[in-house]
């Protein structure tokens, strides 16, 4: 009955032509089969039999592998996507400090939380209970410190972020531009290409968090996530059960999602503006166009604000406290408290569904998995292009289904390059451009945008 069901269900996503709507996809678990009491076991071998003590974070680096933050196993772990098989790489497995500059495998964590990478190959933790944060270079293996001198607070703005005291068990997230923002005590704290570290919103006080002004000139109490867009607009979940947004060109704070009034069960509903539905964002994840993925650990739900409309809707789970529906429609699934959420390059959707203690998968482009894992390169594909290499070395290829206008930029937008796009394949030269970090912007005829970030190597 259940495959009659599903096949039904998908059939009428096919009739009424909304095959690649939010409401027909399927979700699959990638890690964390194993039913179990939050143990340790199967580094090694497949993700999907594997024990996990707990799934509190989750993150994807550029070629599609998946990172687990394993708190309670004191261990960051990893799920090679082109073989499933799941290893640690960082954490021996027991709380403690012992220094940086060594391998990863060989440093002891104190309960990791939040992680995130970015796109020159590096692992970004929080290792909560030492005060610190954590920088993996996951070619290397090396383990060093980039923010925090281990002792809990707020203090150090202005100086090296590595002298700074800082609550090491916020979230963080590199922008376009090589800055690096992580959740603070009641701050949100930016460390620049420098390593010098500054307050950007928060006061360090308590209260109502202010709508339409500085950042920096009300109070903020974000919790767990934080995210960035493609021109480096900042995005955190904050326990008034709310998602806010600070615009990096003018510093000013808004609320983009939640009713800010603490309350966040139940669910209000699809389809409506986002800033009315009650929602308990935990952690956040943010696309190149600003669509913004929830961890609503409240409602047990996955849920996307779109930045075109400002609509909310559920992307996965049906409310229900639970586990179930692998192999099915994702909104008729069953999650059980998610606190993670992450993207891959697809625009593939990965759950941390911690109370399963598993990893989820929701799949929309299944024609883009064959790409995954790919040493050389990686591909972006949003709306209706497709980019790639990135990292690029000479020609960037871009594949368009419609006639399109693109411009190549710096990331402080000095345009650099502008034509147009036919539909098919297209490609520009990149040979006489410096090495560094891109922005592509390209217009549809429809008006609709796609703006990314590209490496030159």
């Amino acid at each position: 009955m259940k495959k009659i069901s599903l096949i039904t269900l998908l059939l009428v996503c096919f009739i009424f032509n909304i095959s690649e709507s939010l409401y027909c996809q399927i979700i699959t678990t990638i890690a964390g089969g194993v039913i179990g009491h939050g143990g340790y076991w199967g580094d090694g071998g497949p993700a999907t039999l594997a024990e996990f003590g707990g799934f509190g974070c989750i993150a994807t680096d550029i070629h599609g592998n998946i990172y687990i933050s394993d708190g309670n196993n004191q261990r960051i772990r990893k799920v090679n996507i082109l073989t499933g098989v799941v290893t640690t790489i960082a954490g021996t497995g027991t709380a403690g400090y012992n220094g940086d500059s060594i391998l990863g495998t060989s440093a002891k964590l104190n309960n990791p939380g939040w992680i995130s990478t970015d796109i020159f190959g590096n692992l970004y933790i929080a290792d909560s209970y030492n005060n610190r944060g954590r920088k993996l270079n996951l070619t290397t293996g090396i383990i060093t410190t980039f923010v925090g001198n281990g002792i809990y607070g707020s203090l150090g703005d202005g100086g090296p972020a590595t002298t700074a005291e800082v609550n090491g068990s916020g979230g963080g997230i590199m922008d376009p531009f090589g800055n690096f923002y992580i959740i603070d005590v009641r701050k949100i704290r930016k460390i620049d290409a420098f390593g010098i570290i500054t307050t950007i919103a928060g006061t360090g006080l308590s209260g109502i968090t202010g709508e339409g002004v500085l950042a920096t000139a009300t109070p903020v109490i974000p919790q767990g996530g934080i995210g960035t867009d493609a021109v480096g607009n900042i995005y955190f979940s904050d326990s008034t059960r709310s998602i806010r947004k600070i615009t990096v060109s003018t510093g000013i704070i808004t609320r983009v999602a939640g009713t800010a009034d603490y309350v966040s069960y139940p669910y209000s509903g699809d389809g409506i503006a986002a800033t009315t539905c009650h929602i308990g964002p935990l952690g956040i994840a943010v696309d190149n166009v600003g669509n913004i993925y929830i961890a609503d650990i409240s409602n047990s739900r996955i849920e996307k604000v779109e930045s075109s409309t400002g609509l909310i809707y559920t992307l996965a789970g049906n409310g229900i406290i639970g586990f179930s529906g692998d192999g099915g429609l994702a909104t008729a699934c069953s999650l059980n408290y998610p606190e993670g959420v992450a993207l891959d390059s697809c625009g593939n959707v990965y759950i941390a569904d911690f109370g399963n203690r598993r990893a989820r998968k929701i799949t929309f482009d299944t024609s883009c998995t064959s790409h995954a894992g790919e040493s050389l390169f990686t591909r972006i594909v949003n709306n209706n292009i497709t980019i790639y290499p990135n990292p690029v070395k000479d020609l960037l290829h871009i594949e368009s289904k419609e006639d399109a206008s693109c411009k190549l930029m710096t990331v402080v937008g000095t345009v650099l390059q502008q034509g147009t796009l036919n539909t098919g394949g297209n490609s520009i030269s990149l040979k006489t451009i410096p090495v560094g970090m891109y922005i592509v912007e390209i217009t549809g005829s429809k008006g609709n945008k796609t703006i990314t970030r590209i490496v030159k190597e």
